[in-house]
């Protein structure tokens, strides 16, 4: 690969993070939502 060609490659996306407190969702543990939200959005 060229170093033209590398330069030209687009950015990866970067996930965004989670918007809500995984921690004041009653009933659901952190834990359980942080990986629901790695493996089903970050590509994980």
């Amino acid at each position: 690969m060229s170093a033209a060609s590398a330069a030209a490659a687009p950015p990866k996306p970067q996930p965004k993070p989670l918007v809500f407190d995984p921690t004041a969702v009653p009933g659901l543990s952190e834990k359980l939502l942080r990986s629901h939200y790695d493996n089903n959005y970050t590509g994980a």
